[in-house]
């Protein structure tokens, strides 16, 4: 169980501290918050544990929040803190991509790493190139930010979406980058990728979308 959205807060519209249900992620895509910490602004990333406390967030102008919660805290012990943990973009530094043979021309910006939670920012070159079907050992979520990829499933732009669950029966690929990009990538479940040569067709036809 879970879900994922993208919401708009109005400046002003204040969201109180509460206990929260399950294991939570967001990401600040515009805007400026005020939180327990401090101001935020775009880039602004936040994890709550199930059965931890989401922080007061004053929306400081409109702002658009990215969350996804998944599962439901059982009432056990917890294996994070129950406060929750924050992270910005700017105070993180690019490094190599966490899947193994990733193809060059890709780093990432870790922004909450922990057990089999993973969460940061991908960035690919314009020109960028994976042509592989794979599947993963992790489910995961992809949020565009900036830029282009081009999937089997279509060009994702800025504001585009792409949930991949684990396990070989969501195979996908090739992927593609035209101008390059940077996106919000969240992983669940342990780093493991499985690449097999994408057929010639299909290849050239994703590299071909505009």
């Amino acid at each position: 169980p879970g879900w994922t959205r993208v919401i708009s807060l109005e400046g002003g519209v204040v969201v109180d501290s509460h206990h929260v249900g399950g294991h939570l992620r967001g990401y600040l895509i515009s805007g400026k918050v005020l939180t327990e910490k401090g101001e935020y602004s775009q880039g602004f990333f936040f994890e709550v544990s199930a059965g931890g406390t989401f922080p007061r967030v004053e929306a400081l102008e409109r702002c658009q929040l990215f969350l996804s919660v998944e599962g439901e805290y059982d009432g056990g012990s917890r294996t994070i803190d129950d406060s929750p943990h924050f992270a910005h973009v700017e105070s993180s530094v690019w490094q190599a991509a966490k899947v193994k043979d990733l193809p060059g021309g890709a780093a990432r910006k870790p922004l909450g790493d922990h057990d089999d939670f993973g969460a940061g920012i991908l960035g690919v070159l314009p020109g960028w190139d994976s042509p592989f079907d794979e599947w993963h050992t992790f489910s995961e979520e992809i949020f565009i930010l900036t830029g282009s990829m081009s999937t089997s499933y279509g060009v994702m732009r800025a504001g585009a979406y792409l949930s991949h669950p684990a396990g070989s029966d969501t195979n996908h690929g090739p992927v593609f980058s035209r101008d390059g990009s940077t996106m919000l990538v969240l992983r669940h479940g342990p780093i493991g990728n499985t690449y097999t040569p994408a057929p010639l067709g299909e290849l050239e036809r994703v590299r071909g979308l505009d």
